[in-house]
């Protein structure tokens, strides 16, 4: 399909989900009742997460128009215009000129779009996933341009009662300086007890020991 997007986005949108990272999750879970999809962008990973799982919960604080245009042949997305992080708070992010994808809360040097004169911000709110008490959650898909350890910290609980799996986007190249891959790795496996079971260059697999698979068949 073709996919709406900002009118400036020179991205193909359709080329952004990484299929043999999805692929293996999906050949890694028993069940696939709910999913959360944490930084939905314009859609195009929850509709491909939509014909795999009873349900999928995106969160998406800029770009939720063109998510619910893109996606309203599905009646199985429940869509939150907001972005997930540790609190519920606002936060400034850069909006990325044609690379609507690309746009971050995180500074970083290696973003020179953001150091434009003219480079536009928007505040947008921020909720925990915690927050929602969304229940018997399979999978997670988090793409959040460097703002991922906020993401799971605000999920704390979320993460140790369910276990889902999880894909998360780590770009080392553009990794926050307080709040490092390093340290959201650390996160999960020290704090979490969440094992890293693959990688898919930047799409990093966690997966827990002791499964909400597991767990269901009890």
């Amino acid at each position: 399909m073709k996919f709406k997007k900002p009118e400036n986005c020179q991205f193909d949108e359709s080329t952004i989900p990484n299929m043999e990272a999805l692929n293996y999750c999906f050949s890694q879970l028993t069940y696939k009742r709910n999913c959360i999809d944490a930084g939905g962008h314009i859609g195009t990973v929850s509709r491909i997460l939509a014909n795999k799982f009873n349900h999928v919960y995106s969160f998406e604080p800029l770009f939720a128009k063109y998510l619910k245009q893109n996606t309203t042949d599905k009646n199985n997305i429940t869509i939150y215009d907001v972005g997930l992080g540790n609190e519920k708070t606002s936060e400034k992010i850069y909006i990325h000129p044609t690379n609507s994808g690309g746009s971050s809360i995180v500074e970083h040097s290696r973003r020179s779009y953001q150091k434009k004169v003219l480079v536009e911000t928007q505040q947008i709110p921020i909720h925990k996933l915690d927050d929602y008490n969304i229940k018997k959650i399979d999978f997670i898909k988090i793409d959040v341009e460097s703002y991922e350890w906020h993401v799971i910290k605000g999920a704390h609980q979320t993460l140790e009662n369910q276990k889902p799996l999880l894909m998360i986007e780590l770009m080392v190249r553009y990794q926050d300086k307080n709040n490092s891959v390093g340290k959201t790795h650390n996160y999960l496996t020290k704090n979490l007890g969440y094992k890293l079971i693959k990688m898919f260059d930047e799409d990093w697999i966690y997966a827990h020991p002791r499964s909400v698979n597991e767990l269901a068949r009890r």
